[in-house]
């Protein structure tokens, strides 16, 4: 019987993932729609999984599979598209081609993730250049062991000070949001 997984899961493991190639909040998969052809992701009634996406109230895309494997490609290979394409723009490099930069960057988040992942995109790319550009500029796979260049993690949010009365009963407020 095969094992049915919940959206806490399939949650659980998009964090476990996006966790360790380091994505924001916003380069995320998403799991509810958003009105910018967004990409969002989900296990539908019976089980199947499915992404899909809205512009202007219509829904422009919308694919399923029953394979937890195949979506979470889907998801990462979008998300990994935005993080390469912020990576670019921070890190310019004027010698070198923006879309091979970015496609080395792109393969080689997917490659961490899993290497089957970053092998698929590389053919999917490679397949698609046979048509519109030249199959030299599809970068090759990376050579482990891969050592991304990862952001510094975050600081410590500030804390505000308060009298010590209040601190004595172990209030601290989080001077961003104001939340104990």
């Amino acid at each position: 019987m095969p094992t049915t997984v919940t959206v806490a899961h399939l949650k659980s493991e998009v964090a476990r993932l996006s966790d360790r190639i380091h994505l924001t909040d916003l380069e995320r998969p998403r799991f509810t729609a958003s009105d910018a052809a967004v990409p969002y992701i989900g296990v539908g009634l019976k089980g199947e999984f499915y992404e899909a996406a809205y512009e202007r109230g219509e829904l422009v895309h919308h694919r399923e599979t029953r394979d937890l494997d195949e979506l979470l490609y889907w998801a990462f290979e979008y998300a990994t598209r935005n993080a390469a394409s912020s990576w670019i723009l921070r890190h310019p490099d004027e010698g070198r081609d923006y879309r091979q930069r970015w496609w080395e960057r792109q393969i080689a988040l997917l490659y961490t993730l899993h290497p089957h992942w970053a092998q698929r995109m590389r053919d999917e790319l490679f397949e698609f250049l046979r048509d519109h550009g030249d199959r030299s500029e599809v970068p090759p796979m990376p050579t482990p062991p891969l050592v991304l260049e990862l952001p510094p993690p975050e600081p410590p949010r500030p804390q505000v000070r308060l009298p010590w009365r209040y601190r004595a009963l172990g209030f601290v407020v989080d001077a961003l949001t104001g939340r104990r």
